[in-house]
């Protein structure tokens, strides 16, 4: 069987924040995502990944800003900020990725 192509997208959440996500990703994708973020965009996980049955998160720091890579049963894989403080990020990290979904 044929591998489907991620894709993603930057989506306004309702919130407020900006949010980047891969549609049809795998669980197993939030772990090269969020190493990625942390080599590229000098983010670090303070704590372990939350693991819980539909859904997995990990949460980046650098300095102020806190960030969500997370995968869930209904949407994929997301990243998102904390606050909309973090959309510009958001927005930078979703652009980079866009360049990389094929390699993860």
């Amino acid at each position: 069987m044929e591998k489907k192509p991620l894709r993603g997208k930057l989506l306004p959440q309702e919130t407020g924040q900006l949010s980047y996500q891969i549609f049809e990703a795998d669980a197993g994708i939030v772990f090269p995502v969020a190493r990625r973020i942390e080599e590229n965009f000098g983010f670090a996980a303070p704590a372990p990944p939350l693991y819980q049955l539909d859904e997995i998160y990990i949460e980046l720091w650098q300095d102020d800003l806190h960030i969500t890579v997370g995968w869930d049963t209904w949407n994929g894989c997301f990243v998102i900020g904390a606050t909309d403080a973090e959309n510009e990020t958001v927005q930078a990290i979703g652009e980079y990725l866009e360049t990389q979904l094929e390699n993860l």
